[in-house]
């Protein structure tokens, strides 16, 4: 599980770290990365039938770049769109409109989704999304690195990991299969093995072990992702537990598979048997224990819940 608190928000139009995710300063904030939810401050927004959600999900995926109204149709209906589906999707905008930004006077222009050359937008500017907040911390997180911080590396990975609250877009069965949705479980997968090379860097071995564990628990033939978790068991002193973790892994490659191991696997074997001391580069970053706040109804920031856990352990977690 991971234990790091949710603490990245920021008003509207703006971005900073350190600011409570649920404050009162942000207005509106859409969450993505489990199922499709909003509020209004501390009030969640209810949004309506399905094909609104989809609307929506498909707006905040264009990252704030018009998506075409045909793409928006195909996704609602497919090949075979009814003759009145340009004014479905115009009433579900119309209808979206006025649930984010209820103050709005009539006949004036939607700031949070507006027309845009042949489709419609999310202005990312006006409200606060739980996926392009992560991938600002990501690429925070790619700064520190090349700066060698590695300790805030983990800690704004962590902060990033503890957004998901399991499936993207969960609720929304159109989106399922969209291709931006089925590579948002690829981008999770990078984040914990950052994070976890990251920890393990910096003397939190022990502290990220059930992170390390899970995701190997998930990709059994993955051999970065158990070599990660050899070297993780290895920084933590647990010796005897890394043997086996190579062991076990070499006799599946072997077994079924056809395959001996790997270099990665090959080095982080050879890096246990001669007992090499993982090399720390720092002190290992406050991960917080406690999240932040939450408006009545929001999503708790643990990922120990089912839905999560089947998510982690789904087929679409293939690869690294």
């Amino acid at each position: 599980m991971i234990r790091c608190a949710l603490c990245c928000c920021r008003p509207v139009g703006t971005f900073s770290i350190g600011q409570g995710f649920w404050g009162p300063r942000v207005a509106v904030r859409i969450q993505v990365l489990g199922s499709l939810r909003a509020w209004h401050g501390r009030q969640e927004i209810v949004l309506g039938p399905p094909g609104r959600r989809t609307v929506l999900g498909l707006l905040v995926l264009g990252g704030g770049e018009t998506v075409p109204t045909r793409e928006l149709v195909d996704a609602l209906w497919g090949d075979r769109p009814p003759r009145s589906a340009v004014n479905v999707l115009q009433t579900h905008v119309k209808h979206l409109r006025h649930l984010l930004e209820p103050d709005r006077p009539p006949r004036t222009d939607s700031t949070v989704l507006p027309h845009l050359s042949g489709g419609y937008a999310m202005n990312p500017d006006a409200v606060d999304v739980d996926l392009l907040r992560v991938r600002r911390l990501l690429s925070e997180a790619t700064g520190a690195h090349r700066d060698g911080d590695t300790a805030r590396v983990a800690e704004l990975l962590a902060t990033a990991l503890s957004s998901w609250q399991g499936q993207p877009f969960a609720d929304i069965p159109l989106l399922a299969t969209h291709p931006k949705v089925v590579a948002l479980a690829a981008e999770r997968r990078d984040v914990v093995a950052r994070y976890g090379d990251a920890m393990i860097a910096t003397g939190g071995a022990a502290e990220i072990l059930p992170v390390v564990a899970e995701a190997a628990a998930a990709e059994p033939f993955n051999e970065p992702v158990q070599a990660r978790l050899i070297r993780a068991y290895h920084a933590a002193g647990q010796r005897l537990n890394a043997f086996q973790v190579y062991h076990d892994v070499r006799d599946r490659l072997v077994e079924e598979l056809g395959v001996d191991p790997g270099p990665e696997l090959r080095a982080a074997h050879a890096t246990l048997l001669n007992n090499v001391p993982i090399t720390v580069s720092g002190p290992a970053p406050h991960v917080p224990r406690q999240l932040p706040a939450e408006p009545p109804g929001s999503p708790a920031g643990s990922t120990n819940c089912p839905a999560w856990t089947n998510w982690c352990r789904s087929p679409v977690r293939a690869g690294r």
